[in-house]
């Protein structure tokens, strides 16, 4: 695993999911290799809000490019672990990165052990789910 410089030219680009008509890229936030594909982590808006209940139309996404469209890695493989239940059923491998969102929310890029691709975690999740024992462990995982 290797973190990378995010590709700028993706800005403004469309993505190409199958649930919805039309995604864009705002901004990588990151980009991360990992065996032969780079992931990027994207801020994204829907471009038909109409069509959706979700505030501002943005949501963090990773995706790929395949060489014709950017692809969203859930569709391609089974989407990663998920906390549920206030619990994980996996280990985390690494923290990749981090974006605090503008009402104060922070999400982690977390890489998990066994899982080709990252996912977006919200770090409350994870230190309600006892991920971090404390916030100084918290701290050291995201590299502050």
């Amino acid at each position: 695993m290797e973190i990378v410089t995010p590709v700028d030219s993706y800005r403004g680009r469309q993505v190409d999911p199958l649930w919805s008509p039309s995604v864009t890229v705002i901004e990588v936030l990151l980009s991360v290799k990992i065996s032969q594909k780079t992931y990027h982590g994207i801020r994204a808006k829907y471009v038909d809000e109409l069509l959706w209940d979700l505030p501002g139309g943005e949501s963090l996404l990773w995706v790929f490019d395949d060489g014709y469209v950017l692809r969203l890695c859930q569709e391609m493989y089974q989407q990663g672990p998920r906390i549920m239940n206030d619990s994980l059923q996996f280990d985390i491998e690494a923290i990749i990165g981090s974006y605090q969102n503008d009402t104060g929310n922070v999400f982690l890029g977390i890489k998990w052990r066994g899982c080709d691709h990252p996912t977006w975690e919200l770090e409350d999740d994870l230190v309600r789910c006892g991920v971090f024992s404390s916030n100084f462990e918290l701290k050291f995982w995201r590299g502050m």
